[in-house]
């Protein structure tokens, strides 16, 4: 498996270094905010949240 982690606080701009090796890696990438948050920054039941970024992971890469 190949992967690479990016952590910082909500807001701190992870999103924009992240997409660059994820493509020269040819993997797909998850903003964490994203999945996490609904429309108007409300935040997603934990076990929607779970349940995607474990769809995620469970991937290859």
């Amino acid at each position: 498996m190949r992967r690479v982690s990016i952590a910082g606080s909500s807001g701190s701009g992870k999103s924009t270094p992240a997409e660059a090796p994820a493509g020269r890696l040819g993997v797909p990438w998850l903003e964490l905010d994203s999945a996490f948050h609904m429309p108007g920054w409300a935040p997603r039941p934990v076990e929607e949240f779970r349940a995607e970024a474990g769809r995620f992971i469970s991937g290859p890469a």
